[in-house]
C-alpha cells in the first residue's frame, strides 16, 4: 500500500502501467518525513511561487525572457539591485549555464587562467569558446592564493579572464579585493562561480559577496534559497564583460520556453531571504551539540558560517559511513568525503531537523582505524585543448587501460566533483591510482559510467 502523505498524494499519479520507478523512489522519499541538510534550499517545504497552475508560456502580460519588455525586466532589474549588479539574467538551467556563458562571453579562444578545483561547467565553457586553461591549483587550506593567480597571469600575458569558485562545497571563500586587484593589473576579466554563495548579498551576516569585484558571477538560487532546482542567476558588474556579450552567450544555451513557475520562484526567492534572520539561524547552527569523535570545521572567519561541515574520522569511520548512518535515521545531509559529511542548512529549517540532527550524530559508529587520505596525483599533462578532446570522436575504456591515452571529459570523484584529469589532458598511473582508492572508500567517479571517456587513436 502507498504510504500517505498530505504533500505529495496527489503529485504522482499512476499511469496505466502503474506507478514509475523514479515516481516510487521520490514519493517513498518524501514519505518518510526527512530532516533534509541538502539541496534545493526549499527543503522541500513548498513555495507560493512555485505552482503547477502557473505554468504557462508567453502570454500577454508574462512578458518574455529571451527579450524582456515587462514584469520579467522589472524582476531582473530589482535583482540586480539586491546584488549589487549592473545587469541580472534570470537562468532556468542552473548555474551550469550561467558558468558557460561567462566563458563563452570572452572573445574566442582566448587563455584563460581556472582554478583547479573548478565545476565541472566550467570545462564546456571552455570548450564551447575554444579556450585554453591555465590551471592553478589551491593551497593546502583549500583556498585559492592570490600570489598563485598573479604568478600565473605573469607567465600568461594577454589572459582574457581568470575563472574562480567562491565559496567552495564547504563555505570556504578566498578574498576577492587581492583577486580582483590581480585582475585589473593584468587587464583579466574575473569570473566568479558563486554557486553556493546566492545568499552572500543578502545579509550583513555572511561573507562578502562577489559583486564591486567580479565583473561577472552566477548564483544558484536553487542551492540556499526557496527556489527548485534549476534556478539560478548570471549577474554583470560594470567591468570587462559587456552583458550585451553575456545575454547573447546565455540566450544561445538557454531554452526558448522558460518555466514560469520557476522564474516566479527567482523573483521571490532573494525577496524572502532579504528578510530571514541569518544572525539567529548562524547561532543555532552553532549550538549544535557535537559527540566524541566529531569536530565542526571550515569555521574561519570569512567562511560562510551557515555551511556545517563535519570532521567525523574522530570516530576513526569515513564521512561515507556516517552518512549512511546518518541516513538510516532519517537525516540526509548534501554531501560526504572520506572524513567529513556537509550539510547545507537555511533559516527555515525546522527546530525538530537540528534535534534529529544531534540524536543521531550520538549514535554514529566507532571504527577501529581512522581513515588515511591518499596523496592528491599531481597535474596531468595536457595534450589537446579541451575543445579538441571533447569534440573528438572518443571511446571508453576500463580505468587500467586509460592509462597514456587522452581524456575525452572531466573525470574525477564525486564529491565534490573537481576533475582529477581533465578534458584533454593525459591519464596517469597516479590519477588512475587515486581513483581507484577513492572509489574504494565509497567516493563515486564521474566521467567513468561504462568506461573512461578517451580520444580514439
Amino acid at each position: 500500500m502507498r504510504p500517505k502523505n498530505s504533500q505529495f498524494d496527489n503529485t504522482f499519479p499512476p499511469g496505466e502501467g502503474g506507478e514509475s520507478a523514479l515516481c516510487g523512489v521520490l514519493r517513498a522519499y518524501a514519505a518518510g518525513g526527512p530532516a533534509r541538510f541538502h539541496m534545493p534550499g526549499h527543503k522541500g517545504l513548498g513555495s507560493p511561487c512555485f505552482a503547477p497552475q502557473y505554468d504557462v508560456t508567453e502570454l500577454p502580460g508574462t512578458d518574455n525572457l529571451l527579450s524582456p519588455e515587462g514584469v520579467l525586466a522589472a524582476a531582473q532589474e530589482e535583482a540586480a539591485k539586491a546584488y549589487g549588479a549592473a545587469r541580472t539574467f534570470f537562468c532556468t538551467g542552473g548555474a551550469t549555464a550561467g558558468v558557460a556563458a561567462m566563458l563563452l562571453a570572452l572573445p574566442p579562444n582566448s587563455t584563460v587562467v581556472v582554478q583547479r578545483g573548478c565545476h565541472r561547467s566550467v570545462y564546456g565553457g571552455l570548450a564551447l569558446g575554444g579556450h585554453r586553461p591555465v590551471y592553478v591549483q589551491e593551497g593546502p587550506d583549500g583556498l585559492l592564493a592570490p600570489a598563485a593567480v598573479e604568478e600565473a597571469l605573469c607567465a600568461h600575458p594577454g589572459a582574457a579572464a581568470v575563472m574562480v569558485t567562491r565559496p567552495d562545497y564547504f563555505g570556504r571563500c578566498g578574498g576577492l579585493p587581492a583577486l580582483a586587484a590581480a585582475c585589473r593589473a593584468h587587464g583579466a576579466a574575473l569570473l566568479v562561480d558563486e554557486a553556493h554563495g546566492a545568499h552572500f548579498a543578502l545579509s550583513s551576516a555572511l561573507p562578502q559577496a562577489a559583486a564591486g569585484y567580479a565583473d561577472a558571477w552566477v548564483n544558484s538560487a536553487h542551492k540556499t534559497l526557496r527556489c527548485p532546482n534549476q534556478g539560478a542567476y548570471l549577474h554583470c558588474g560594470s567591468g570587462k564583460v559587456s552583458p550585451d556579450a553575456l545575454r547573447r552567450a546565455l540566450f544561445l544555451l538557454h531554452t526558448t520556453s522558460p518555466a514560469y513557475p520557476l522564474l516566479a520562484a527567482l523573483d521571490c526567492a532573494w525577496r524572502e531571504a532579504k528578510g530571514w534572520d541569518y544572525p539567529a539561524h548562524i547561532a543555532r547552527v552553532r549550538r549544535l551539540a557535537l559527540p566524541e569523535g566529531v569536530e565542526r570545521v571550515f569555521c574561519r572567519e570569512g567562511s560562510d558560517p551557515t555551511r556545517l561541515v563535519l570532521d567525523v574520522s574522530g570516530r576513526k569511520i569515513t564521512g561515507f559511513a556516517a552518512e549512511a548512518a546518518l541516513r538510516r535515521a532519517g537525516v540526509w545531509v548534501e554531501m560526504a568525503d572520506w572524513r567529513h559529511v556537509v550539510a547545507i542548512t537555511v533559516p527555515i529549517d525546522p527546530d525538530a531537523w537540528y534535534n534529529r540532527l544531534e540524536t543521531a550524530l550520538k549514535t554514529l559508529p566507532w571504527g577501529k582505524g581512522r581513515p588515511q587520505l591518499p596523496p592528491a596525483p599531481p597535474l596531468p599533462q595536457a595534450a589537446m585543448l579541451p575543445r579538441e578532446a571533447m569534440l573528438a570522436p572518443m571511446e571508453r575504456k576500463p580505468l587500467c587501460e586509460a592509462i597514456g591515452r587522452v581524456a575525452a571529459e572531466a573525470v574525477g570523484v564525486y564529491p565534490p566533483g573537481s576533475a582529477i584529469v581533465a578534458p584533454g589532458e593525459v591519464f596517469t598511473a597516479e590519477a588512475a591510482a587515486y581513483l581507484k582508492t577513492m572509489q574504494q572508500l565509497g567516493g563515486s567517479l564521474f566521467g567513468c559510467a561504462g568506461g573512461v571517456p578517451v580520444v580514439r587513436e
